[in-house]
């Protein structure tokens, strides 16, 4: 595949990760059931969550190696330290519902250090 393709693979990985985490956010919000424990979350988040992030980690790599770089570059390992974040953070929604309106600012802050990463390729 070429480098163009898995740049479109990454950017759609982070559209569904970022959409999923909007849902669960928003839906950590608004559910929350009599006892304070959040209802069920649907699962297309949990589906969406679970296609980005393998998306956003195979696409990464491809680009990678597409590149001739060799190894993890530090830009690359903290992108990977970003994605391992992101992907934990729905046991937070469940499990700390009132965390879901600051981790809803929060979590993109991520997102955009991981851009910012990529561009500049600190350290590598």
């Amino acid at each position: 595949m070429s480098l163009q393709i898995y740049k479109i693979l990454h950017m759609g990985g982070f559209a569904c990760l970022f959409l999923a985490l909007g849902g669960m956010a928003s839906h950590a919000m608004t559910s929350v059931a009599s006892e304070g424990e959040v209802a069920p979350r649907p699962k297309l988040f949990v589906v969406l969550h679970g296609i980005g992030l393998v998306l956003l980690l195979v696409a990464g790599f491809g680009a990678l190696i597409k590149l001739g770089i060799k190894g993890v570059p530090p830009w690359a390992g903290g992108k990977l330290v970003i994605w391992l974040l992101l992907g934990a953070s729905p046991m937070l929604f469940k499990r700390k519902p009132e965390f879901a309106k600051p981790l809803l600012i929060a979590l993109p802050l991520f997102g955009f250090g991981a851009a910012i990463l990529a561009n500049y390729q600190f350290g590598g």
